[in-house]
């Protein structure tokens, strides 16, 4: 069953560009190292500047009803420069 973990960022203070580019190289990263992880975006606010949406795009049969290590993991660091807000879709049948 596909499903989606989405994380989405507000952030406070802080060079969003810098940022980005960071979380894009960690992320990169992380792909060859899970398993059932498809593809990961990264997206900007069309008009707020501040804000940007990780997405993580999963395979596996199973969806953690607390999400992903990962996303938790991306969650608790991002929570340090903004508001952050979590959610997981699931593809309907």
């Amino acid at each position: 069953m596909p499903w989606v973990e989405e994380i989405r960022v507000r952030v406070m203070d802080m060079n969003i560009t810098f940022l980005q580019k960071a979380l894009l190289t960690e992320l990169v990263k992380t792909r060859f190292q899970e398993r059932f992880l498809q593809a990961i975006r990264i997206m900007k606010h069309h008009t707020v500047e501040t804000d940007f949406a990780i997405f993580l795009e999963w395979s596996s049969d199973e969806c953690p009803a607390e999400g992903s290590t990962i996303s938790r993991q991306l969650s608790q660091i991002l929570a340090g420069y903004g508001v952050i807000h979590r959610s997981i879709w699931e593809e309907l049948k």
